[in-house]
């Protein structure tokens, strides 16, 4: 710490410099994991829960060895109460305590006690009365931060008519909307027991939920909303997959923009000749293939499709697991054989990937008609000696 305070360096840079100065990898990554601001949060939320085992550099070269180190050799004299000390010594620097329970004898992972979790900082080892940091008001909260490549994701958006800020939020199930926008609306709110888990880093209860208008671009549709405190989102509305989920709804992001859209009123020339996405085929059992047969598998898909799947043939080539798989068409709930190539058996487990198909889809054929156009014509007689002379 001198150190660092003769060279000025403080706060992250500090804590960089005492993490890095730790030989034990273990404890390194451990203080690492922490995220420590100062050199003094380091030491009271983390160093001084700990009791460094150190051994004597002698001792672990002796153990690896597998004999002593005779200090006779190079004319050393120890007295008995010398050795009593430093066997002593050693031996409180060899104990093991527990930063859960903080008893010795064993460590954290064989603690028989529950797992002690500080409430405020998330931390082990301590609980929240005697926490060192500083308590915040609520909940923790992660607010979001738009960049540059986040800004296309705040749309403008109207419930019940009236003009609000909204946020797409696609990995959200459900719509969200403020404590504070709701009574401003004056909507009719009904009781709700609804937990939404992984909001906001945690679990936040739902307020109630209301009936809604939601107007996002192109796209009205009535859905259900929840209504939560003011505190847990920083946008009046979060979008979610409620209203995007809907059957006909497009979205489109381009040139760092987000459209919605009915399909009927805008047509994307071409998606419907995508290539189609391939359907997972996985065992829909336990199965093992002797060495060089060939076995049949019973497949299932976990998508939602249901129809018949054209696989192509493959090989895998891992070592002492050499199989392939002929192309064939089957379907989800079909069978797919498989031909053991290796010297041991081969071993599929329940809901196994085994290959990925395409779907079948049916060809559509049309029947083209080559059609002529005939003029009446008047043809004058002709004799041969007419074309001989031609020629």
């Amino acid at each position: 710490m001198n150190v660092l305070q003769a060279c000025n360096i403080t706060g992250k840079h500090a804590v960089s410099c005492l993490i890095d100065g730790l030989s034990d990898r273990t404890l390194r990554n451990g203080a690492k994991a922490g995220r420590y601001e100062t050199p003094e949060e380091l030491y009271t939320e983390y160093l001084s829960t700990l009791v460094v085992e150190v051994a004597d550099n002698e001792t672990k070269v002796a153990d690896r060895r597998g004999k002593g180190f005779d200090r006779r050799r190079l004319g050393t004299k120890m007295s008995p109460s010398t050795n009593k000390r430093n066997d002593s010594d050693s031996t409180e620097k060899r104990i093991l305590r527990c930063y859960n329970c903080h008893k010795t004898g064993h460590v954290a992972g064989n603690c028989p006690k529950p797992r002690v979790e500080c409430g405020n900082c998330k931390l082990l080892g301590h609980e929240v009365g005697k926490c060192r940091r500083p308590k915040t008001s609520g909940p923790s909260v992660r607010l979001l931060c738009p960049s540059d490549t986040q800004d296309c994701y705040f749309v403008e958006c109207a419930i019940n008519g009236k003009p609000l800020k909204g946020y797409i939020d696609i990995g959200c199930s459900i719509v969200t909307l403020r404590k504070a926008t709701a009574i401003e609306l004056q909507l009719e709110q009904r009781p709700s027991t609804q937990l939404i888990r992984g909001y906001a880093g945690g679990v936040t209860p739902a307020l109630g939920e209301a009936e809604v208008t939601l107007t996002v671009d192109l796209i009205t549709a009535k859905v259900t909303a929840s209504i939560v405190e003011d505190r847990v989102q920083s946008v009046p509305v979060i979008i979610g997959q409620t209203i995007l989920n809907r059957a006909g709804v497009t979205m489109v992001l381009r040139d760092n923009q987000i459209r919605l859209f009915d399909k009927h009123l805008a047509v994307l020339r071409g998606l419907d000749d995508l290539p189609s996405r391939k359907v997972a085929l996985r065992s829909k059992e336990d199965l093992v293939i002797p060495s060089h047969t060939i076995g049949f598998i019973e497949v299932y898909s976990p998508e939602t499709y249901a129809g018949d799947v054209y696989v192509e043939a493959t090989t895998r080539q891992q070592p002492n697991h050499e199989y392939s798989i002929p192309g064939c068409i089957t379907s989800t709930g079909g069978v797919i054989s498989v031909r053991n190539a290796a010297d041991s058996n081969l071993v599929f487990r329940r809901g196994q990937l085994l290959v990925r198909g395409l779907p079948c889809k049916l060809e559509s054929s049309t029947n083209e008609v080559s059609n002529f156009s005939i003029t009446p014509c008047n043809l004058q007689p002709f004799l041969v000696d007419d074309v001989t002379n031609q020629l």
